[in-house]
């Protein structure tokens, strides 16, 4: 029998403990990684209307189809269109606000709350008051 200074390897309660921290993370990147990839897309989408001038002339029910059919091409499903608000504000200028907030389950009785508040976006508009 070997002593044990010579023993190698882990213990079966060390290899336990790994196995469960790393499923937790995984369990966490599985629920949350598509909450931020939606997020993303969402942002990416409205951010390159604004910055190209494609939603310069456009009302707030325009802006909203046009936002439709990428959110559709792109599968976005954190959020709905019917969710943003479209404004006009003094000074011709106009204001998408796409910000939300998610509730995921993550574990049993404990959900995850994923607040997105920095997707608001203002813009000139092309019309006159």
């Amino acid at each position: 029998m070997k002593t044990a200074s010579q023993q190698r390897g882990m213990s079966m309660l060390s290899v336990l403990t790994i196995i469960l921290v790393g499923s937790f993370f995984l369990t966490c990147g599985v629920k949350l990684v598509p909450l931020y990839m939606d997020a993303w897309t969402v942002d990416k989408a409205i951010k390159s209307g604004v910055e190209s001038g494609a939603y310069k002339n456009l009302s707030g029910g325009e802006i909203k189809s046009k936002l439709t059919s990428k959110f559709d091409m792109n599968r976005v499903e954190s959020i709905k269109v019917s969710e943003i608000k479209v404004k006009r504000l003094k000074g011709g200028k106009m204001e998408i606000d796409a910000s939300y907030e998610k509730r995921v389950p993550l574990i049993q009785n404990i959900d995850v709350v994923v607040k997105f508040d920095y997707l608001k976006y203002e813009f000139a508009s092309g019309a006159s008051e």
